[in-house]
């Protein structure tokens, strides 16, 4: 049932041990997992703001990747993607997915 499918889906972004974000066609939040929580600082007055004036938005230019995403119609990965903090370097390994039906 379609019911149990969005469970199913939920579920695994909820649960998955990547930070993962979902990102509407405007470029703001509107869903984060705990990892992504954790990892980029997020507090749940951030949903709604757009990616780019949150912390995610330093370390990776998603408008830019959104745009690609939406001209070329297929996934994108950027591996490797350096990111400095007060705290030490991290190096990311970003996906990119449309999940909206054409």
């Amino acid at each position: 049932s379609a019911t149990t499918q969005a469970r199913v889906w939920q579920t695994a972004f909820i649960d998955s041990p990547f930070a993962q974000l979902a990102i509407d066609t405007k470029g703001c939040l509107i869903a984060a997992n705990d990892q992504a929580y954790a990892l980029f600082g997020l507090k749940d007055s951030d949903l709604g703001a757009r990616v780019q004036n949150l912390e995610i938005g330093r370390v990776v230019n998603l408008s830019v990747l959104i745009r690609q995403l939406n001209s070329d119609r297929r996934a994108l990965q950027e591996q490797n993607i350096k990111w400095v903090t007060e705290t030490g370097t991290t190096y990311l390994d970003i996906y990119i997915k449309s999940i909206l039906d054409d």
